[in-house]
């Protein structure tokens, strides 16, 4: 009777874990967690001139949407080409000793979505040059130009100088339309800090794994050890990628990534019904292995944003760091949740969660997976 309730017990679990990616299929959108972003810029500093190339949201721009159909057609593009280039010229300024500076022979051009939309599109290609007046003295950018979309309120601009070799990341939001140019060490060590944690917060697949980590067991021993081998697993990529090239295509790592969190919930599941199967150092070996898949997702991310070349240390430092505030809040929210089931509802009710977690994270993971394949 015993195992005939184990099985039992054994395909309910499957036909949830096949329900749950049904349902996921049907309704969550594509996760790509670094994919590079459509807001980005570039400005370099050369001589008396800044020279910016810069892409912009569509919805950023108001009145020119005339079908609201959240696209840019060639039609509304032409029709409306003036009061585009008038609100770059009074969105994007860069203010010096000499006052404020705004782009001269602006272009703008748009950028085609897709090719399901060759007439249309949903950002535009700025370029222009601000002509300074002491370009070796303090200045400041402001960008307020977002768009509507939650993935449209950040915009990255790598600033450059040439001629000293000086490079440095700008991350803009509303809450941060303005940044000083060419800052200090301290200031570039925590404007990646914010980076890390921004990046590691939001990116849903690094947090699904981590939640796959941390839920089969709940003690500060095995969150300390679990944390510390995810970490040192990623830490070791981010290092190879950045001082030796190590890196691999977003082909591969995006869905070896994906497939980490299927494997690892699946292991766990399997590990559940055979405890021994697995040891607690062979699964850390198993979550430090993954995480070097992780932390090459990491790199192509921060190869992505960039940099700080004169503060390479320092950047690297501040973005790891950041990365581990984010893990550390992460797993101070999960055991906190832990917890309050615990003495809500006793251990039986924990480890049901557990394995509900598990599942899902094997239908998303999944589908992920299947996303970045396809």
């Amino acid at each position: 009777m015993h195992e005939m309730n184990s099985t039992q017990a054994w395909h309910l679990h499957l036909k949830t874990m096949l329900l749950v990616a049904l349902l996921s299929l049907c309704l969550l959108p594509g996760a790509h967690a670094h994919l590079m972003v459509a807001q980005r810029g570039t400005l370099n500093i050369v001589d008396n001139g800044a020279f910016m190339v810069i892409s912009l949201p569509v919805s950023a721009f108001e009145g020119v949407d005339d079908d609201a159909d959240g696209l840019l057609s060639d039609e509304e593009f032409t029709r409306h080409k003036q009061t585009l280039l008038q609100t770059v010229k009074q969105g994007i300024v860069l203010t010096d000793a000499g006052g404020s500076h705004y782009l001269q022979g602006l272009l703008l051009s748009p950028a085609p979505t897709d090719e399901t939309h060759p007439e249309s599109t949903q950002q535009l290609v700025a370029m222009g040059r601000f002509q300074l007046e002491q370009p070796t003295v303090a200045m400041q950018l402001q960008m307020g130009l977002f768009g509507t979309g939650a993935d449209e309120q950040v915009q990255y601009i790598t600033v450059s100088r040439p001629a000293d070799g000086r490079r440095q990341l700008l991350v803009f939001s509303p809450q941060a339309q303005a940044h000083e140019l060419m800052t200090s060490r301290w200031s570039t060590f925590v404007g990646y800090l914010k980076l890390g944690t921004e990046h590691i917060v939001t990116g849903l697949d690094h947090l699904l794994f981590l939640l796959v980590v941390l839920v089969t067991g709940w003690g500060w021993r095995h969150i300390v050890l679990a944390l510390s081998v995810f970490t040192l697993g990623h830490a070791v990529s981010l290092t190879l990628s950045s001082f030796y090239g190590l890196s691999l295509p977003p082909t591969i790592v995006e869905p070896a990534i994906a497939a980490t969190i299927v494997g690892m919930a699946a292991f766990d599941l399997i590990a559940r019904h055979w405890p021994l199967t697995s040891t607690p150092w062979f699964r850390l070996a198993l979550v430090y292995g993954c995480s070097l898949i992780h932390g090459l997702g990491l790199a192509s991310a921060l190869d992505d944003l960039g940099l700080n070349d004169e503060y390479l240390l320092t950047s690297l430092a501040g973005f790891n760091l950041g990365i581990e505030s984010g893990q550390l809040l992460i797993a101070l929210l999960v055991v906190l949740l832990a917890t309050g089931i615990r003495r809500l509802r006793g251990d039986a009710a924990l480890m049901l969660a557990g394995r509900t977690a598990s599942i899902l994270a094997i239908g998303m993971g999944s589908i992920w997976f299947i996303q970045r394949v396809v």
